[in-house]
């Protein structure tokens, strides 16, 4: 039997979303972007049970392509997760505090972020000072702490794979060539999964876009993989409107 008892109605179709968003193999929308669709509040209480479903419930499970952490955490706690990695090194101890600058977030979203990543078991510790937990470095497996977020002109928010899985879906022209060129990726390639190269296996170079989104305009949320400094690029009906920073030449992250 399933979980799905342990869920309000709101909750199910939370999960009934996420669960038809992964049937698209550039999505891997996470449980905050589906609670805003359904118009429910954030709320850690709601999430935990939520990632109950993705970390014991196997129909859940056989949906997901990436490690649980993908879907769990929101973007802003990839954020703070980076600057952790960043501000732990040698066991050196985490503070909200001296996040809080380095995400461009309030300290006390930062706290909360960081009792998610304990929670996780990405970092020890409690809100007085965390540390990097052994073995945290898994946790940079697959796409890590990368995201990249697609917000469509209705309100709609998902993430996707990689930035070119968001070229994929806003340009025509690249999407034709990758179409026609078939190429396949390898088991070999950096952060590649089994469960994502089967799902690309599965539907193929010219079947990897369900919904294009060349009539509309869309932009893409991320941060540089380097420096975690945000990025925002707009494209409206497959032409480039508007990238900031301007010096924004490339982005990086994901398998």
């Amino acid at each position: 039997m399933g979980m799905e008892h342990q869920l309000n109605a709101d909750e199910r179709r939370v999960l009934e979303i996420l669960l038809e968003d992964w049937k698209d193999v550039l999505r891997c929308t996470n449980v905050e972007q589906a609670m805003a669709r359904v118009g429910l509040p954030f709320s850690d209480a709601t999430r935990r049970r939520l990632a109950g479903h993705l970390l014991h419930d196997p129909a859940v499970q056989a949906a997901v392509r990436w490690a649980p952490h993908t879907y769990i955490l929101t973007n802003d706690e990839r954020l703070i997760a980076r600057a952790a990695l960043r501000q732990g090194r040698d066991g050196r101890p985490v503070d909200a505090s001296g996040l809080a600058p380095a995400t461009g977030l309030p300290a006390d979203a930062v706290a909360d972020g960081l009792e998610a990543l304990a929670w996780l078991g990405i970092t020890v510790g409690d809100r007085r000072a965390y540390r990097l937990a052994p073995g945290h470095e898994s946790f940079l497996e697959g796409l890590g702490f990368n995201f990249h977020e697609v917000v469509l002109d209705s309100g709609e928010r998902f993430n996707v794979n990689c930035f070119f899985d968001f070229v994929l879906l806003v340009n025509p022209q690249f999407r034709d060539r990758r179409a026609r060129e078939g190429r396949r990726r390898s088991s070999r390639t950096p952060g590649m999964t089994a469960r994502m190269l089967e799902a690309l296996e599965a539907v193929g170079a010219a079947g990897l876009v369900r919904h294009a989104c060349d009539d509309r305009r869309v932009v893409l949320r991320d941060a540089c993989a380097h420096c975690a400094d945000p990025i925002t690029i707009v494209v409206n009906c497959g032409r480039l409107a508007d990238v900031e920073p301007e010096g924004a030449m490339y982005l990086r992250g994901g398998g």
